[in-house]
């Protein structure tokens, strides 16, 4: 199977890009180790980031804040609202759609 042909079917199994999936799940081990007291250097570094900055701007661009920001608004237990991704139209009806929903910071 050719890398563009497994691209295709894990986009139509689950509604979303590799990229977008791995990009995801980076946020949710990110959010976890956070959570475990590691600082944002660390945390960085451990999901392979080139740089902290690097980090802070995939993180801020997904998330809507930085990481320090997104967990004192969790410590603080601020209001979040989740965002789920759009749904696809495809000729493929999914077997099981799984929804990968961050929750974002609210920016006031």
């Amino acid at each position: 199977m050719s890398g563009r042909t497994l691209a295709r079917r894990f986009e139509a199994e689950l509604g979303m890009s590799l990229r977008s999936w791995r990009r995801r799940l980076r946020l949710f081990k990110a959010i976890e180790l956070l959570g475990g007291s590691l600082s944002v250097t660390q945390t960085a570094m451990e999901l392979g980031y080139g740089s902290t900055s690097a980090f802070v701007y995939a993180f801020r661009t997904e998330m809507g804040c930085g990481p320090q920001a997104y967990m004192r608004g969790r410590s603080a237990n601020l209001s979040v609202r989740t965002r789920l991704p759009d749904d696809r139209v495809s000729g493929a009806k999914p077997v099981a759609r799984v929804r990968f929903a961050l929750p974002r910071c609210r920016l006031v």
